[in-house]
């Protein structure tokens, strides 16, 4: 009787394999489904540079241990803030500064000037970390890292609803580096070389 339901349970699967057809699946999945939203679509991040409007039409902003990075691309030339510990308020802009630093490169891509803010100032009129929110705005003097070009003047700058994220370090316990306090494979009793412990 065994034998006979055996038989019957392996036709059966074996009909059930055979049948099976190589249907699409179901639903939307075309682009759409791949878009992923800028969350600074709407931000605004520019600057008057010696009266020339620069405006960043690529703009990214995260937040990890080492402060805010905020950077606004337009095409070749990046403009970025860094911020060591953002909050409300007023900030002045040096070379000397630790808490802030703001550069300005004409070509990401070749052999162009770097400048860096020398004087001037950064107010921020709005901080939410915990929505990741900052806007403000900025002035002042950019200066070649060299000194081999001329100074640019930086006025009505605008940091306008900037969303950013916080990125954060994680640590992966027990990766076995010498040292580390942590044990690895291999490193437990019985861990030598002729067996002995």
């Amino acid at each position: 009787m065994y034998k006979y339901m055996y038989s019957f349970l392996v036709i059966c699967f074996s009909l059930s394999i055979i049948s099976c057809d190589n249907e699409p699946l179901e639903g939307d999945f075309g682009e759409a489904g791949n878009d992923v939203e800028d969350p600074n679509e709407n931000a605004t991040f520019e600057v008057n540079l010696d009266e020339t409007l620069y405006v960043g039409e690529d703009i990214t902003a995260i937040l990890d241990e080492d402060g805010l990075l905020i950077s606004g691309r337009n095409g070749n030339q990046e403009f970025s803030i860094t911020i060591a510990e953002p909050a409300t308020g007023n900030y002045e802009l040096s070379n000397s500064s630790e808490n802030i630093f703001v550069t300005y490169t004409a070509n990401r891509n070749v052999s162009q000037p770097f400048y860096t803010a020398t004087s001037g100032e950064l107010t921020i009129t709005n901080y939410n970390e915990e929505i990741g929110l900052i806007s403000g705005n900025f002035e002042g003097i950019l200066s070649e890292f060299v000194g081999l070009a001329e100074d640019i003047e930086m006025t009505n700058g605008i940091l306008d609803e900037i969303r950013f994220v916080e990125v954060t370090e994680v640590e992966v316990p027990g990766n076995g580096e010498p040292g580390d306090g942590e044990e690895g494979p291999g490193d437990g009793e019985g861990g030598g070389e002729d067996g002995e412990e």
